[in-house]
C-alpha cells in the first residue's frame, strides 16, 4: 500500500465533502453496519482512550469530561494507531471466514 492510499469509515456528518474531494470514498452503504469487529476505533482506540481516561481521575461533570477526554486523546501514541491498522486485514479474514459472525474468541 502506498502512502498515498488511505481508508476510513466516515459519518453523517463528512459523507458530502468525501463525495467532493475523495474520489475513492467508499459509501456508508458498503461497508458492514455495526460492525464492531471491523471498527479499528472501537476495538481498539476506545479501549486505550478509557484506559487513560479512567486511570487515576474521578471525572466530576461534563465539562471536566470533555477536558480529561482532549488531554488523553492527545495521549494516545501512534504505535496504538499502528496496532489497530495491523489488525485490520486479520480481522475482515476472520470475519469472512465465520459468514459475519462474531470473531473476538477467533482473534487468539
Amino acid at each position: 500500500m502506498s502512502d498515498n492510499n488511505f481508508n476510513f469509515e466516515q459519518d453523517g456528518a463528512t459523507v458530502a465533502f468525501l463525495r467532493l474531494h475523495v474520489p475513492e470514498f467508499v459509501e456508508a452503504v458498503n461497508w458492514p453496519p455495526n460492525s464492531q469487529d471491523l471498527n479499528s476505533v472501537y476495538y481498539s482506540i476506545w479501549l486505550a482512550l478509557q484506559q487513560l481516561v479512567y486511570r487515576s481521575r474521578r471525572v466530576r461533570d461534563a465539562e471536566h469530561l470533555t477536558e480529561v477526554l482532549q488531554t488523553c486523546w492527545e495521549q494516545i501514541g501512534q504505535d496504538v494507531i499502528n496496532c489497530a491498522i495491523g489488525q485490520v486485514r486479520k480481522r475482515l479474514s476472520v470475519v469472512v471466514a465465520t459468514g459475519g459472525g462474531h470473531i473476538e474468541q477467533r482473534l487468539n
